[in-house]
C-alpha cells in the first residue's frame, strides 16, 4: 500500500501526463524540485476567469503563487521564477490530497480542456 507521500507523487505525475495532452497548457518549474501536492500551470487564458469556469464544474482552484494568495498584485514569486505579469495572471494552482482519485484527475483535465476550447 502507497503511503500519502507516494501518492501525492503518484498523481502529480499522472496528472503531469495528462495536461501535457492539452497543448494550451503550461506546467510551471515541471524540471524543478516542487511539493507533491501541488501543480501550476499557465492555463492560457486569465486566472479569475478560468476560476470561475472551473467553479462552475465543482472545481476549486486558486489562482497565483500560495505565497500571494492574499494579494491582487502579480506575484513576486512568479515573477523571480521568469514570468511577465501577463504570464503570471494566467497562472493557476491545484492542490490535491492522497484522498483524490485518477478519476477526479481525469474530470479536471477534462474540464480543462473544454475551458480552454470555449474560453480562448
Amino acid at each position: 500500500m502507497e503511503n500519502n507521500e507516494q501518492k501525492l507523487c503518484n498523481l502529480k505525475r499522472y496528472i503531469v501526463t495528462q495536461f501535457d495532452k492539452i497543448k494550451v497548457l503550461s506546467i510551471i518549474n515541471k524540471e524543478m524540485f516542487t511539493f507533491p501536492n501541488t501543480i501550476s500551470i499557465d492555463c492560457g487564458i486569465n486566472a479569475e476567469v478560468m476560476l470561475a469556469f472551473l467553479n462552475d464544474f465543482g472545481i476549486c482552484v486558486s489562482s497565483g503563487s500560495a505565497c500571494n494568495s492574499r494579494d491582487d498584485a502579480v506575484s513576486h514569486v512568479l515573477k523571480a521564477i521568469g514570468l511577465t505579469d501577463q504570464e503570471a495572471g494566467r497562472v493557476i494552482r491545484i492542490s490535491f490530497s492522497p484522498q483524490n482519485t485518477y478519476e477526479e484527475l481525469d474530470y479536471l483535465t477534462k474540464i480543462l480542456s473544454k475551458a480552454t476550447k470555449v474560453l480562448s
